[in-house]
């Protein structure tokens, strides 16, 4: 066999080791990682790394988990995350999740129906709108027995005197509007007339500035600030996915490829989401759809700042790259640094004392409802 020969066998060897050997990296990059088996052991040992009070969610969801054959994601975010709570602690959940906003001048146009005489809870109720909206507005209602009585929502059994009714005058779609305001007045016009009642309600153009200088300011402070992580080899499967979120406290949201972290307090907004792509999510296939990105979002008005939850959203963030091989990064898959983080943070507290100077505290009722 002569060199020439030789050499071109060499050459044709080494080609087709190349071809294997970049068949094999692409296999290797279009694997899509898939979910471990987890030991008791492993659950608690992941949630002896996290805050206390997170560690005893963990804790307390896998005894439940045991003792009803369930798996974290049976468990829903409408009733309370822990399986484990009695049935008092339910009832309390559901009676404190089920009490109706009240009217408050801070966010709302308030209207008064003096009654001529008594009315009950059951004919209030009874001539109410079967939808509490206007436009994108929603409308709060309380029931007075008095002038200086305690409002409440109106109730079987009791008799009342004075009815005030409340139109948002901003949310996160925008101010009040003239339309939304002329039609929160004809409807509160039209409960007054069928109770037998009169009506007191503010000018309209005086609540129209009050509404737009109210959504500048919500504007100018509704901060959603969210952290991506990006896969350093292969894509994750949904099942890898939720796994790792699932153990770290998170369940499933009321969307597809949406997982949200509960807050300690029932009935309270989730203190962060977890969002992936939902056509993964809903795929019917074994392997599924690879994910390539995933994101935490603190949506800040609607939390308390007392559980800290962007200290929380770094630890987690953190913990999750490390089980999952990925980049803590922007939007744009740019790595985000220490350094970044503690200057936004900062900012953040900013933001917090602002919300609190202006009576609108992050995880309030009235943040909640105006940052909705």
């Amino acid at each position: 066999m002569s060199e020439f020969t030789l050499a071109l066998g060499v050459l044709g060897g080494l080609t087709l080791a190349g071809v294997i050997a970049h068949g094999a990296w692409t296999s290797h990059r279009n694997k899509i990682r898939q979910p471990d088996t987890i030991s008791n052991e492993d659950l608690a040992y992941e949630a002896s790394r996290l805050p206390s009070r997170y560690a005893d969610f963990l804790e307390s969801t896998q005894t439940a988990m045991e003792s009803e054959g369930l798996s974290t994601q049976d468990l829903d975010t409408e009733v309370p995350a822990n399986r484990g709570h009695s049935l008092d602690q339910v009832s309390a959940w559901v009676n404190q999740h089920d009490k109706k906003p009240r009217p408050d001048s801070l966010i709302d146009s308030i209207a008064t129906i003096a009654l001529e005489q008594d009315v009950s809870g059951e004919a209030i109720v009874a001539n109410l709108p079967s939808t509490r909206r206007v436009g994108s507005k929603t409308i709060q209602i309380e029931a007075q027995s008095g002038p200086d009585a305690e409002g409440e929502y109106p109730k079987s059994g009791q008799r009342y005197s004075r009815i005030l009714i409340g139109v948002q005058l901003a949310n996160r779609t925008g101010a009040l509007t003239d339309i939304e305001f002329s039609e929160f007045l004809i409807l509160v016009h039209r409960i007054a007339d069928s109770l037998g009642g009169s009506v007191d309600a503010a000018e309209m153009r005086p609540e129209i500035q009050k509404a737009r200088e109210l959504d500048q300011f919500a504007s100018a402070h509704d901060a959603q600030f969210s952290l991506h992580l990006f896969p350093r080899k292969v894509a994750w499967s949904t099942g890898f996915v939720q796994q790792c979120a699932t153990r770290l406290g998170f369940v499933a949201g009321s969307l597809p490829g949406r997982l949200v972290l509960p807050a300690s307090q029932n009935g309270a907004a989730p203190l962060l989401a977890f969002n992936f792509d939902s056509q993964a999510a809903l795929s019917n296939s074994v392997d599924g759809l690879g994910i390539r990105h995933a994101s935490l979002t603190l949506d800040l008005p609607q939390v308390d700042r007392n559980d800290n939850p962007f200290l929380l959203m770094r630890e987690i963030a953190t913990m999750l790259a490390a089980s999952m091989d990925a980049v803590v990064a922007d939007e744009m898959g740019t790595p985000v640094t220490d350094a970044v983080l503690d200057m936004i943070g900062q900012d953040l507290q900013q933001l917090y004392d602002r919300l609190q100077a202006r009576e609108l505290d992050a995880g309030s009722a009235l943040a909640r409802r105006l940052f909705s």
